[in-house]
Order: C-alpha cells, then sequence, then structure tokens
C-alpha cells in the first residue's frame, strides 16, 4: 500500500490559488453574462419606445398641403363676409407655413429677418384675438438683414408675454444689430396681468438651452421679473 504524501505549503496554495481562479471567473462570467442580458433587454427596451414615439408621431402628422388648402377655402368662405377675419385666416397660414417649413442652414440657424417677419405676423393674430387691444411698440435698427439665429430665438419669449403678460398695457420689443460692437441686442418687456396661469418656465429653459448651444460664452441672457413686470434681455456677440 503506497502512502499518501502530504502537500506541501506551496502545493496547498496552488490548489487554493486554482480553485479561487475558477470560482472567481465563473463569478466574472456570471456578471458579464447578466450584464449583457440587461443591456440587450435596455436596448429592446429602447427601440419599442422609439417605435411608440413614432408611431404615436405619424398618427399625430397632419399633411400640410392639406392643412394649406383648407385654410384657403376658410379664406375664400370668410372675404365676403369678413375682409378681417380672411385676412386673420391667411396670417395664420402664414404662421403655421413657417413653423412647418422654416428653413434651416446646416448649423441649425434661420434668418433673423425670417424670424422677425413671422412674429409680425403672430403679433397680428394676438392683436385679432384682443380685439386691436395690445399696445405693441416693435421697434428695428442696425443692419439685420444677413445675422442668423436659432428658430424660434424671439417666437419663446413673445408667446411668454401673451400667455402670461397683461395685454391691455404696451408691450415694447427692440430688436438692434450694433456693427461697432457686432452684436445683436433684443429686449422684451411687459406688464405682467393680475390673474395670469402660473408659467412651467419651459419656453424659457429652451430659449437657455439653445442659445448656449449655438453661442456657449458668446451671449448674455437676462431675465427680470417681479409682480409687476417681465423683461428680458438677449445679447449675442458674433
Amino acid at each position: 500500500m503506497t502512502e499518501r504524501t502530504p502537500y506541501t505549503h506551496t502545493e496547498s496554495f496552488i490548489m487554493h490559488l486554482y480553485w479561487y481562479t475558477q470560482y472567481s471567473m465563473l463569478g466574472i462570467g456570471y456578471w458579464f453574462g447578466k450584464q449583457t442580458v440587461i443591456k440587450k433587454w435596455e436596448i429592446t427596451k429602447l427601440e419599442k419606445e422609439v417605435i411608440v414615439t413614432e408611431f404615436h408621431a405619424l398618427k399625430a402628422q397632419i399633411d400640410p398641403h392639406f392643412l394649406y388648402n383648407t385654410l384657403n377655402f376658410f379664406y375664400s368662405e370668410a372675404l365676403e363676409y369678413s375682409p378681417s377675419l380672411a385676412e386673420g385666416i391667411i396670417d395664420l397660414s402664414d404662421v403655421m407655413r413657417y413653423s412647418i417649413e422654416k428653413k434651416e442652414d446646416h448649423n441649425g440657424e434661420i434668418l433673423l429677418i425670417d424670424e422677425i417677419t413671422h412674429i409680425e405676423k403672430l403679433l397680428t393674430l394676438f392683436n385679432y384675438r384682443f380685439n386691436d387691444s395690445s399696445l405693441i411698440t416693435f421697434n428695428k435698427s442696425g443692419n439685420l438683414k444677413d445675422l442668423k439665429v436659432p428658430p424660434y430665438i424671439l417666437t419663446i419669449p413673445i408667446e411668454n408675454v401673451f400667455k402670461h403678460g397683461d395685454t391691455t398695457q404696451e408691450i415694447f420689443i427692440d430688436i438692434n444689430f450694433d456693427d461697432f460692437s457686432s452684436s445683436l441686442l433684443i429686449y422684451i418687456a411687459n406688464s405682467k396681468g393680475l390673474k395670469v396661469s402660473p408659467s412651467t418656465g419651459l419656453g424659457l429653459e429652451n430659449l437657455k438651452k439653445r442659445l448656449h448651444y449655438h453661442y456657449a460664452d458668446k451671449h448674455i441672457l437676462t431675465v427680470n421679473e417681479n409682480a409687476q413686470t417681465f423683461e428680458i434681455t438677449i445679447e449675442i456677440m458674433y
């Protein structure tokens, strides 16, 4: 009968190391396998969410040509009975056309004069709504012709005015480009209404993100607000 030789310290260490390595590899393999399954599940979930989002967007989509043709029909019908209403329908059509078909360049910017034209039509619509009770002072100065800005840089603060402002008080809109300093200054101010729905601030937050994305440290956005007034100033350095 052969006598079994006891393990030496070295052999014992090697055996422990072997089993430790085996269990460690199994544990690591299990962890990576689990992470792979989780990752695949997250990707599948994300793909489903994208599909659902696209489906809802597709359902909500309206053919622009159908919309414009319908508005043109309303314009023709209203023209005989109410010329002012007919003009309002045309302005509405132009506003919607801008929102759907505005042409952005490769930087995602549009001509400032196009944004100004859009705002002027939007203000006309608001005047229809409030029976010309809005007192709007709209000043433009400097060479604005070739300047480009992010879409809705004027639309967002203007819509904020009419959502939460007092439309019976004067509204100031001043747009100026200073050739000397190569900077664009946009100033909008109005009185706040006594009874307004609480603002979520989403519009201004969106504006901040747009300005930061396009201009980073080459812009200054200042918002002053109290119980009576609301002022917003945007300065862009070109």
